[in-house]
């Protein structure tokens, strides 16, 4: 979007100030004293380039939802998570690191460890790794949700839907902003930028910013409330607009950012059914959402995402139409380390340290205290101890996503002058990844903080996953929508993926690292690591005779079409229906993934007496959706309310599902593909503006899915699909008062539903699992879901034409929910992270300078 286009749909929309909560904008700010002279069908007049091209909101036929600057403001939006809760069929999960951001449109989910399943465009740039979503949101003036698969548009990681977000332009006259904030836990937030001409035909802005936050949860064997969730980011970004001449424009912009944070602040939560009936023990089989949280941990989690992103992109006016050149490079390191899920597995009892800290809790039972049903007792071996504890013999797992990018796109648009108007381009990306996943020993000596650690370090290697992968992506894509009549038009998109993938290993043959690794469980190297017949990977278990683990290439295709009928029978009314593909590639699991599941849990027999795991495999396929749309735009009462709905039905094949083991090796993080699942469903929003000053809004969107075929797990057929809220809706209002000629305060409250949500397509099932062999009795998964929950945010602003200050709420009534459950069923339960409770703060902004 131009910064003329901007400014005109931003004066216009001054007329509410307020925003529809889910899928309806507000208007942009304006000074208070006009907002009473705004038109009232300005709200229609918003300006979106959800189909990479300028249209109006309640034109676009496709479901969209918009947030607009004032919104943003308003509506105390600073980080994904905050938009994300106020749109229909939109929800996310974040918990495990802060680039671990899983975001789910209509069911369909980004997972972890795959491809992102939403495409993430940035200023018209399209954005490789999903990591870089889940930061601060910057100087956003404009952020668009379009939902439903878009390959045809955006490519292989739209097959869920997109979202597009638009910065601030450098400005025509020297101006600024400054920001501050602060709020409970520690809360501190400052940015500031500048922005004007270089010459005159040049234009500069540079934007920074800096939040830190102590999190939440409070470690009670440690004593702090800084030492868990935290959070502290840092980033800059710099642009340069130049009219190079007047047919050629550049846009070039560069960002770094640094985030230190906690990680993995999860509680295991037990569904030993048996288990609780023998010993009289319910906290063996219980409601995780009854759980109470205590944090034991006794390591400092550290995860940490440096980021550096730079872009170009060109426009050439051709006369006939616009040539658009963008090129792209990425640079992303993302790490963290912390507990690990070993001593649950006693692997480590053997080990001298942690017999001397066994020794210890005994001996001072209040402060090594564990909850209950874990328990240490004299005998090490027969300790039951959660899986993050207070002890060094819980071992550490280490985690690191590094990756390297770098793409050029080219397109040429048509003038949009006629009935006609379409596009033809083509896309080629370079990707370059690190994933390393290592367990090992923590000797309480501190951590090196890296894949392989040998003997003589402080926190020897015993587990070891290390891949360097490689894509190389092309894609050619066409699209044309034509004027049939005034009423009616008709467009088809069509885009064709090919992705060649290699993988290659990076784990040396050698043996476990700690002395004292496989006391239970793994076996042990009594003769030492380098003559021991067990493998930190494995791969070389089942394969001895082999020096390397071999590298491995995949290539994945897939032709994304698309075909959209739009009739408008009036100004007033959109009526709309498509049919299209989304996909994203398949991929590699971590090698020597197979090998280790497949030795710990491939005899544990299912009741229908087969075996578990049946398929599973260190590769994963590609993932296609075909889903139907129809939806319907609506202007009633000369524009005060907007109604807009949508039906949909979507056939998901090969669905990429992220599956959590833990066992004697620790944890692994694996993919799996469900064979097929139906996703289909509905959403409502509307937005009613009975006066100028107040507005009203508010959305449902409803999902219902249906597992039909799954492999690797064929009695979850017939089962939820995993991470899919049954429903998500949200009521709100906004109300402008007018306090003085140059200041308005305006209220706004938003409360969010979401309904039952399961996490795994093990649902109601009853399982063995590790412990069944050992008398620990079954898993029952009947009580592994999250509950529905409400939560309601409140911010109140005075606005001024160049200053404002805001005292807002998220979570106003603290309500309690789950953020994530992670099963684990060959674990005999699940990881369990609780939801960040009520927070408050003050944030106040200055502009100066310009006209």
């Amino acid at each position: 979007m131009t910064n003329q286009n901007i400014k005109r749909a931003t004066t216009k929309l001054m007329v509410s100030a307020a925003a529809l909560l889910c899928s309806v904008p507000v208007y942009a700010q304006e000074a208070p004293q006009e907002a009473e002279k705004a038109d009232q069908s300005a709200y229609n007049e918003i300006i979106v380039t959800a189909r990479q091209r300028s249209e109006t909101l309640q034109d676009v036929p496709a479901s969209v939802t918009a947030f607009v600057e004032s919104e943003i403001q308003t509506a105390n939006i600073t980080r994904p998570a905050d938009f994300i809760g106020l749109t229909p069929g939109l929800s996310q999960v974040q918990t495990v690191e802060v680039g671990d951001l899983q975001v789910n449109i209509r069911g369909i989910n980004s997972g972890r460890d795959t491809e992102s399943s939403v495409a993430l465009i940035v200023d018209g740039v399209l954005v490789t790794n999903p990591n870089a979503l889940n930061q601060e949101l910057d100087n956003i003036v404009q952020i668009e949700v379009l939902k439903g698969p878009q390959g045809a548009l955006y490519g292989r990681n739209a097959l869920a839907g997109a979202i597009i977000l638009t910065t601030r332009t450098p400005s025509d006259s020297f101006q600024g902003f400054l920001k501050a904030g602060a709020g409970r836990h520690g809360l501190l937030s400052a940015s500031g930028g500048i922005s004007g001409p270089i010459s005159d035909r040049v234009k500069a802005s540079v934007n920074a910013y800096r939040r830190q936050d102590d999190g939440s949860f409070t470690n009670s064997f440690r004593g702090c409330d800084d030492c868990e969730n935290f959070i502290e980011e840092t980033g800059v970004t710099g642009r340069l607009m130049i009219e190079a001449s007047d047919a050629v424009d550049l846009d070039v912009k560069a960002r770094y950012s640094k985030i230190k944070a906690g990680g993995v602040t999860f509680n295991a939560s037990l569904a030993l059914t048996d288990t609780a009936t023998a010993f009289n023990n319910p906290d063996f089989f219980e409601d995780p959402n009854q759980h109470e949280f205590i944090y034991l941990n006794r390591n400092d989690p550290d995860n940490q995402q440096e980021s550096f992103n730079i872009s170009a992109k060109a426009n050439v006016d051709l006369g006939f139409g616009d040539l658009t050149v963008i090129g792209t490079y990425n640079d992303v390191k993302n790490s963290f380390i912390s507990a690990g899920v070993s001593n649950s597995f006693g692997i480590y009892n053997a080990n001298s340290v942690c017999k001397a800290e066994y020794a210890a809790a005994l001996a001072n039972p209040t402060k090594y205290a564990v909850p209950s049903p874990f328990f240490f007792t004299p005998n090490i071996a027969n300790s039951f101890l959660p899986p993050y504890p207070n002890i060094t013999c819980g071992g550490y797992q280490y985690q690191q996503r590094d990756q390297r990018d770098w793409s050029l796109e080219a397109r040429v648009t048509s003038s949009g002058d006629g009935a006609l108007n379409w596009m033809l381009g083509g896309y080629y990306a370079n990707i370059k990844r690190h994933l390393v996943v290592a367990y090992g020993g923590d000797l309480g000596t501190g951590v090196q903080q890296k894949g392989f650690v040998p003997s003589t370090g402080p926190n020897p290697t015993d587990l070891l996953y290390d891949d360097d992968l490689y894509s190389n992506v092309y894609a050619g894509f066409a699209n044309a929508a034509y004027d049939i009549n005034d009423n009616v038009e008709a467009a088809v998109a069509v885009r064709y993926d090919v992705e060649d993938r290699r993988v290659s290993n990076n784990v040396p043959k050698i043996g476990p690292q700690t002395p004292g690794f496989g006391a239970f469980g793994a076996p042990a190297c009594p003769s030492g690591p380098a003559n021991c017949s067990y493998y930190i990977n494995p791969f070389y278990n089942a394969n001895p005779t082999l020096s390397a683990i071999p590298g491995r290439s995949k290539s994945f295709q897939q032709l994304q079409p698309k075909a959209t009928l739009t009739w408008k029978p009036s100004s007033d009314l959109t009526v709309f229906g498509s049919y299209g593909y989304g996909f994203r590639s398949g991929g590699f699991n971590s090698s020597g993934t197979t090998a280790t599941l497949v030795q710990a849990f491939g005899n544990l027999a299912l009741p229908d007496g087969t075996r578990n795991l049946n398929g599973l495999s260190d590769d994963f396929k590609k993932e296609v959706s075909k889903a139907a749309e129809l939806g319907i735009k609506a202007k009633l009462f000369d524009g005060k309310l907007t109604v807009n709905g949508a039906l949909f039905h979507t056939v998901d094949i090969n669905g990429q599902d992220f599956s959590f083991f833990a066992g004697p090796f620790g944890s692994l993080r694996v993919v799996t593909n469900i064979d097929k699942a139906i996703l289909k469903g509905f959403e409502l929003d509307f937005r009613l503006k009975p006066s100028s000053r107040l507005s009203i809004f508010g959305g449902v969107g409803i999902t219902d899915s249906e597992i039909k075929k799954y492999t690797t797990r064929p009695y979850t057929v017939g089962n939820k699909v995993p991470y899919v809220p049954s429903y998500n809706a949200n009521l709100g209002a906004e109300y402008r008062l007018p306090i003085s000629n140059s200041v308005d305060i305006v209220t706004r409250v938003d409360e969010t539903f979401v309904g039952k949500t399961w996490f795994s397509p093990v649902q109601e099932q009853i399982l063995p699992n590790f412990f069944t062999a050992f008398g620990f009795g079954r898993g029952d998964f009947s009580k592994q879901f999250r509950k529905p929950y409400a939560q309601t945010n409140l911010s109140i602003t005075a606005q001024a034409e160049n200053w404002d200050v805001s005292l807002w709420s998220t979570n106003l009534f603290d309500k309690k929910f789950l953020a994530e459950i992670i099963p684990a069923p060959e674990f005999g339960g699940s990881f369990i992270h609780d939801s960040y409770g009520r927070t408050f703060g003050v944030r106040a902004s200055y502009r100066f300078g310009g006209n």
